[in-house]
């Protein structure tokens, strides 16, 4: 699934935090702490997943700092 990236502005002390729309990770079978790989160009990345309803919408992934 391809998603829009939002920063967020936030660091969470050295862990790769992402968040996901609940619906997004319902859809991908995603639950909270769950790992994703992020992938632009030719940079790779793990996240750890935080689901949220009101901080990033449907088609958007939220990052920390560590995973800028």
């Amino acid at each position: 699934m391809k998603l829009r990236v939002k920063y967020l502005g936030i660091e969470a002390g050295g862990k790769p935090i992402v968040i996901l729309n609940k619906a997004d990770a319902e859809e991908l079978g995603i639950k909270s702490l769950g790992r994703v790989k992020i992938r632009y160009k030719n940079r790779k990345a793990t996240g750890i997943v935080n689901i949220g309803i009101s901080v990033v919408e449907s088609g958007e992934i939220g990052i920390y700092e560590e995973v800028k």
